[in-house]
């Protein structure tokens, strides 16, 4: 749980803060711990080995990986990359630098993501 916290969290806290909008930052900060309440109450309902929780569960995963995926290559790097201001601000090894942290965070996102 303490791994999901961080891995919901924190990133929020990033893109709030690139972002300059404390709208977002609500939003994403009380979507963790009400999603967790969610499921803390509704995991006893069904069995995880029936085809119904089978299902339930693997819809979930589809969903969050799918905007999670979207919202990581669409919105923000497509955004950070390729804007105008980019192409003034990363220049030359600033530009790989930057290119090699992102992918050096995404391994380590998915790191924490494969020990939780």
């Amino acid at each position: 749980m303490v791994a999901r916290m961080f891995l919901d969290m924190i990133p929020s806290d990033a893109l709030a803060s690139l972002r300059s909008n404390t709208n977002i930052l609500t939003i994403l900060r009380c979507s963790t711990p009400f999603g967790q309440a969610i499921g803390l109450a509704t995991h006893s309902f069904y069995n995880q080995d029936s085809e119904v929780g089978l299902l339930v569960v693997g819809s979930m995963n589809a969903i969050s990986s799918g905007l999670l995926t979207f919202q990581s290559l669409v919105e923000l790097l497509s955004e950070d990359f390729l804007s105008d201001n980019s192409w003034e601000v990363l220049r030359g090894r600033r530009r790989v630098y930057a290119c090699l942290h992102v992918v050096m965070g995404a391994f380590l996102m998915s790191l924490v993501g494969a020990w939780a």
